[in-house]
C-alpha cells in the first residue's frame, strides 16, 4: 500500500464519522509516521496527543493536538488479521479519536463495537 493510498483511507475514516462528533473535533492535525518514536509503546498502531476536549476551558488556544498513525504497525496488525489494513486505519482513527473527545479505554471498548456493527450493516459509524 502507497502512502497515499494509506492516506486517503485515513481521510475516509475520518469523514466516516459522523458531522455530529466531527463538530466536536477542533484544532488537530494527522500525521502519518512509519513507527512509533523511540520513547513509545513499540507496537502502537496509533497514538493521541493532546488535551482532549473534555479538559478544554473557555478561551482554550494552543498549537493543535495530534493524532499519530503508525503505517507499518498498521499494515503488520492488518497482516495478522484478515489483511484488511483500511479497516485497521478505521478502527484506529476512531479509537484515537475517542481519545480526543476524552472517551477512557474501557468506554472506548464499547463504542468500538458498537461502530463496528453499525459499520458492517450500513459504512455509517453510529454513536
Amino acid at each position: 500500500m502507497s502512502t497515499e493510498e494509506f492516506e486517503q483511507y485515513a481521510q475516509e475514516a475520518y469523514r466516516a464519522i459522523p458531522e455530529t462528533i466531527r463538530g466536536r473535533i477542533h484544532n488537530l492535525a494527522f500525521v502519518i509516521k512509519d513507527r512509533p518514536g523511540n520513547d513509545m509503546e513499540p507496537d502502537l498502531l496509533g497514538c493521541y496527543i493532546g488535551v482532549p476536549t473534555t479538559e478544554w476551558e473557555s478561551g482554550y488556544d494552543s498549537l493543535p493536538d495530534m493524532i499519530m498513525l503508525f503505517r507499518e504497525n498498521i499494515k503488520a496488525e492488518a497482516l495478522e488479521q484478515d489483511g484488511d489494513t483500511a479497516r485497521v486505519i478505521r478502527e484506529t482513527v476512531w479509537h484515537e479519536v475517542g481519545h480526543a473527545l476524552g472517551i477512557d479505554e474501557k468506554r472506548m471498548e464499547v463504542y468500538e463495537q458498537r461502530w463496528e456493527a453499525a459499520w458492517k450493516k450500513n459504512k455509517t459509524l453510529a454513536i
